[in-house]
């Protein structure tokens, strides 16, 4: 089979990242059904494998995106803005409940405005969180997230 790491340019972003697609004759279809003509970019890459599980076990991470897990100790597994459930499943084989409950924060996309970027979390009763239930980075955490731009005004640092 033959996947692809697409990426789009929109009227207001240029190389955007659009996930991996599996490519047959001229036609890009996620692992989902949906689908689209191919349109030729010169940042996609064409690459084979075996079925979906294999691309995703392998592929699904990746640390250039700004959208991902952020485990406590500061360690980013970034993934593509849509891609979360699958780094879930199949490289961190945790859900978003068990991440956030181990102080694991999630960063994600408006799927309004792509330029915004939140955190979410489901945790309670941690160290970190004050009597209002507000999540507090570690200082590794908070550390990255300073290092890709993220000034989330949700927190209290």
């Amino acid at each position: 089979m033959i996947f692809m790491r697409e990426f789009v340019d929109y009227p207001s972003q240029k190389d955007v990242y659009n996930g991996i697609w599996e490519y047959e004759n001229g036609i890009c279809y996620n692992r989902f059904g949906g689908h689209h003509d191919y349109k030729e970019h010169p940042l996609s890459e064409f690459f084979t494998a075996d079925n979906w599980d294999d691309v995703l076990k392998y592929t699904i991470r990746d640390d250039t995106q700004i959208t991902g897990w952020l485990a406590p100790d500061g360690t980013f597994y970034g993934c593509a803005p849509m891609d979360h459930i699958y780094l879930e499943d199949h490289v961190l084989q945790r859900d978003a409940v068990e991440l956030e409950d181990e102080d694991w924060i999630k960063i994600y996309e408006n799927p309004i405005n792509m330029r915004v970027h939140h955190i979410s979390e489901y945790g309670e009763d941690l160290p970190q969180y004050d009597y209002l239930g507000v999540h507090y980075p570690t200082p590794q955490q908070k550390e990255v997230l300073l290092k890709k731009g993220l000034t989330l005004h949700d927190y209290r640092w």
